[in-house]
């Protein structure tokens, strides 16, 4: 049963060995990021622990993709493969854990195949960018594993102290891959409740005073692990400059989106289609009725599934893992700008997950001859759900299929239009992205990423008058973004204007270091302006960076040759 799990999951994802990368995030957490690219050190394990760099603190996740390319080099194929790989171990070890703690075959068979097949998955798989995914939770699972042994032992009174420090440094290992798992300790009180049937819950009632405070208090270390994670994301987050303020997006929008996202994210799994990268967030334009309406039958769900008698208890821990789970991506700590992300749900429907299939398994035995009828529709459900997921996996080919998916389902998506634009101007089709750039700058006229965009494209068509205005614009909104420095680098170059060149590369590099694109243009500009040989580290320093660099290599042996500096000999 595991193998089928495992092939029929393989063959679902098994596109992805052929994709490139994107450019959503893609280009900042492996393409053109140096600490990545240059494998495992002890200067980039360094770098892995005290960077606090594109919103998060995730060590684990750095070194894992440092590790790719230590192992496979510039190769996008094979780093998909190790997320299908680990989404394919999260899987099996969803039913091994299942199975291990309830006895069941079916039931766990069940909710590990909907785990590994659904669509709303797909993102966390076929997206490298997604690898914290896929990692913190094949370690979090791992810790709920140990944590089971951990509580059987104590319940049948043998030594458990090697269970819980093994929990402990899983559960510390998964908060380094992604923070998801801060909610982790909730889940172990979850599953003290159901399966595990501690002792303190054998009543069957719930009764905080006197049950549930041992159960708390040996969890005090997993909390305390939780909140120092919590805090380091929260500092990443604010550095980053990642999270939304209170004018931006009000206290009570963001309470009746996360009302709705809740629910729509249930739909979402039932009906999974038009799943898109990024869901734009409706701001205060939210649906106040809507939301109301979302909160009155997210209430009555919790009231009616914890309200049930002791033999469905599996009822109230899905529906409150789900619940639970949800809460650090559920937007009242608003990061960024979308208002769901399908990678979100990767953790929370194993709650879902493990309801429908007990809940399904159990009205069937009430209705043996409804065995068949039922397992047909399982299979025939799994079936539409790995067909859905392959061809949302095809979506995430390249960027132009991605974001102009996104582009068809939704509306008044500015960040999906730059996605757009820029696979555009890959291509050399600049007026078409300049449209696109334009299109997003309807809804956001100061977004410095599609200002700079705008004058890319306008500068490669020969508009360079309009570049100006645009990369200005970028610079102006406050934003420090190095490739708007970069952009308007170019525009001096192509006045021959070398001095103001350098100004505007040097202070691209100035904010960001590991630019290879900046060092090589600000080499480029010296030599244009007769400092041929201080352009030499310039050029050394793009190729230290980004190895194999072709402008950067072509521009240092010009320069070389051009002051008489022999060239160095291969190492």
């Amino acid at each position: 049963m595991a193998a089928g799990l495992a092939l029929t999951t393989l063959l679902t994802f098994s596109e992805v060995g052929s994709f490139g990368y994107v450019s959503y995030d893609d280009p900042r957490y492996v393409v053109n990021n140096y600490r990545v690219r240059s494998g495992l050190s002890i200067e980039n394990l360094r770098w892995a622990f005290t960077n606090f760099s594109f919103a998060n603190w995730h060590p684990l996740t750095w070194l894992s993709l440092m590790l790719d390319h230590q192992l496979f080099g510039e190769a996008p194929g094979a780093q998909h493969w190790v997320n299908a790989g680990l989404h394919i171990a999260n899987a099996l070890l969803l039913f091994a854990g299942l199975r291990m703690l309830t006895g069941a075959l079916w039931r766990p068979a069940l909710a590990a195949a909907l785990f590994a097949l659904h669509p709303l998955h797909v993102e966390s798989v076929a997206w490298i960018s997604a690898r914290k995914d896929v990692l913190s939770t094949l370690l979090g699972l791992l810790s709920i594993g140990a944590y089971a042994a951990y509580a059987r032992r104590r319940m049948e009174r043998r030594p458990a102290r090697r269970a819980y420090a093994l929990c402990g440094a899983l559960l510390a290992l998964g908060l380094m891959a992604k923070p998801m798992l801060v909610t982790w300790p909730l889940v172990f009180l979850l599953l003290d409740y159901w399966p595990l049937g501690r002792p303190e819950f054998s009543t069957g009632v719930v009764r905080p005073r006197t049950n549930w405070w041992p159960l708390i208090a040996e969890k005090l270390p997993f909390f305390a692990l939780a909140l120092l994670s919590g805090v380091l994301t929260v500092l990443a987050q604010q550095r980053a400059g990642a999270v939304i303020g209170l004018e931006a997006v009000s206290p009570t929008a963001r309470a009746a989106n996360a009302a709705l996202a809740y629910v729509n994210y249930l739909g979402m799994t039932v009906w999974p289609t038009g799943l898109v990268a990024l869901y734009p967030h409706p701001k205060e334009y939210v649906s106040w009725l809507a939301a109301a309406g979302a909160l009155a039958l997210l209430v009555l769900a919790t009231s009616v599934l914890t309200g049930v008698v002791r033999s469905r208890r599996y009822l109230a821990v899905g529906w409150l893992f789900y619940l639970a789970t949800l809460v650090p991506v559920i937007g009242i700590v608003q990061v960024g700008v979308q208002a769901m992300a399908d990678r979100y749900t990767y953790v929370p429907l194993i709650g879902i997950f493990v309801l429908v299939s007990w809940a399904l398994a159990d009205w069937v035995e009430r209705r043996r001859q409804l065995r068949v009828a039922a397992a047909t529709a399982s299979a025939a459900a799994l079936i539409a759900l790995a067909w859905l997921s392959r061809q949302q996996v095809g979506h995430w080919r390249d960027t132009l299929s991605l974001f102009g998916h996104a582009l068809a389902h939704t509306e008044a998506n500015p960040i999906a239009q730059v996605h757009f634009a820029s696979a555009l101007q890959e291509l050399g089709r600049f007026d078409e992205a300049a449209e696109h750039y334009r299109a997003a700058l309807s809804f956001q006229p100061d977004d410095p990423y599609a200002l700079t965009g705008l004058g890319n494209s306008l500068l490669r068509t020969g508009r360079s008058v309009e570049a100006r205005h645009a990369f200005d614009a970028a610079i102006e909104s406050g934003a420090d973004l190095p490739e708007a420095f970069i952009g308007l680098g170019n525009y001096y170059m192509a006045q021959r204007d070398a001095a103001s060149a350098y100004r505007a590369f040097h202070r691209a590099i100035e904010l960001d270091p590991d630019s290879a694109e900046a060092s090589n243009n600000a080499g480029a500009a010296l030599a244009s302006g007769g400092d041929v040989r201080a352009a030499i580290p310039h050029f050394e320093q793009a190729l230290r960076l980004r190895p194999g660099y072709p402008d950067a290599a072509r521009n240092l042996s010009a320069a070389r040759a051009a002051v008489g500096v022999e060239p160095e000999a291969p190492r």
